[in-house]
């Protein structure tokens, strides 16, 4: 596959950039305040762990709770706290303190750090160094950290449950494709939730029924769109698919969000607590959005395209027809099908942005640090624009069918909307 050609397509609105590193993503920006330093940090030591999606969200929120309550408690109190109980503080730095509060969450997740990145711990270590008289907002954000992390060390994300493998009736999901490994994470359902009531405020409706025209249409939309040859499959798509995949060593798909609200909140107005809150609203969605979407998937565990399509014989039905040769574009991953985690987190994070930025109609460039894409960076005029994109590209991957895209970025939707009108709201209006 030839990506500079496929990036000279009008179609593909991609800017290519081979001779520059994506300079605008949030770990690579020009540094404005702790918010967008620290975020870079953790998506870094994301990508260098291999950190898994769910397990991502995780620490996305700790450090980002962290972050805001400590930031927001010296400037005494802008918005509801997050956890903080304490008085509101006036002569603590909110920038140190929120400095203080990510340094100790990024050593409690990464401890071994050093090892592993030490380029990275070079650069953490003149981060979290504080001027002499920074005393207080130190205490104030070690506070902080301190508090989250007992607050949820019991939340169930460590749980033990017995290996998920499927099944081999029609329709169940089972491992199939290069990695024939259990279900990932099965007990992330069970995860304590961040701002929802639990999982089953926002639960997902089951999939259409297989067989149905539903079902059918889905099924024969991602066979010919998401094959790896053949099809209908083209250029753009590919292109599509690779840009939105965040598989092993990145940032993740919603640390793919994250670094797009890093970029949108660098050229906008606003302090260090006003880019906590937006990180930390975020955050907050998107954990709360992978326990939804993990309890939905190992309940249904419905079986991936490439289960359906080498075993369409085993439904009886002779208008699906069985291809045992099919082979996805993008390598299946090893969880159930269906909701789809990149429409949710990607529909939530959109909805998020734009209530928080003042609108949809937010016109932006964003890149990929895949090592598959190197330098490519894709423009878009709206915020769900991107969200859409983003869902849609399982389906030119052929890991997803179109009915779980568009029921998981409808549940994304309203779950971003409860977290942004019930928590961190403004206290002084």
């Amino acid at each position: 596959m030839k990506l500079m050609a496929m990036c000279s397509r009008p179609a593909c609105r991609v800017v290519a950039l081979a001779c520059l590193m994506a300079s605008l993503m949030l770990s690579g920006a020009a540094r404005a305040d702790a918010v967008l330093d620290w975020n870079g940090v953790l998506l870094d030591a994301i990508r260098g762990s291999r950190t898994p999606p769910p397990i991502a969200t995780r620490y996305m929120a700790l450090l980002n709770m962290a972050v805001f309550d400590s930031a927001n408690a010296a400037v005494g109190l802008r918005y509801e706290p997050y956890s903080y109980d304490g008085m509101p503080i006036t002569d603590a730095s909110p920038e140190y303190a929120a400095r203080a509060a990510a340094a100790a969450i990024i050593h409690a997740l990464y401890p071994d750090l050093a090892a592993r990145q030490p380029a990275l711990a070079a650069r953490i270590a003149a981060l979290e160094a504080l001027p002499a008289g920074a005393e207080r907002a130190d205490a104030l954000g070690r506070a902080c950290a301190d508090a989250i992390l007992k607050a949820r060390a019991g939340d169930g994300s460590q749980a033990t449950v017995a290996p998920f493998m499927g099944g081999t009736q029609p329709g169940m999901w089972r491992p199939e494709g290069p990695r024939t490994v259990p279900g990932l994470l099965p007990q992330w359902g069970g995860v304590a939730p961040w701002a929802i009531h639990g999982a089953e405020q926002f639960r997902i409706p089951p999939a259409p029924a297989i067989g149905s025209v539903a079902w059918l249409d889905a099924f024969n939309a991602v066979k010919s769109l998401g094959t790896a040859s053949g099809g209908s499959h083209t250029d753009d798509h590919s292109l599509i698919a690779l840009f939105w995949a965040d598989d092993e060593g990145t940032e993740t798909p919603p640390g793919h969000w994250m670094a797009i609200a890093g970029e949108l909140a660098a050229r906008r107005p606003g302090d260090v607590v006003d880019h906590a809150r937006l990180f930390a609203l975020l955050a907050l969605t998107m954990a709360d959005t992978a326990t939804v979407v993990w309890q939905a998937k190992y309940t249904y565990a419905l079986w991936r395209p490439i289960s359906a399509i080498r075993n369409a014989h085993q439904l009886g039905n002779p208008r699906i027809m069985t291809d045992a040769g099919w082979t996805p574009f993008l390598e299946t991953p090893s969880f159930p099908e269906y909701p789809s985690g990149h429409s949710a987190f990607s529909a939530a994070a959109a909805r998020v942005l734009a209530r928080v930025l003042g609108g949809d109609d937010i016109a932006f460039e964003t890149g990929t640090r895949s090592p598959r894409l190197p330098g490519v960076r894709r423009h878009y005029d709206r915020l769900s624009a991107a969200a859409e994109e983003a869902g849609l590209s399982r389906i030119y991957g052929g890991i997803h069918f179109y009915f779980s895209h568009l029921a998981s970025a409808e549940v994304g939707r309203k779950l971003a909307d409860f977290v942004v009108e019930s928590r961190l709201r403004p206290l002084h209006q």
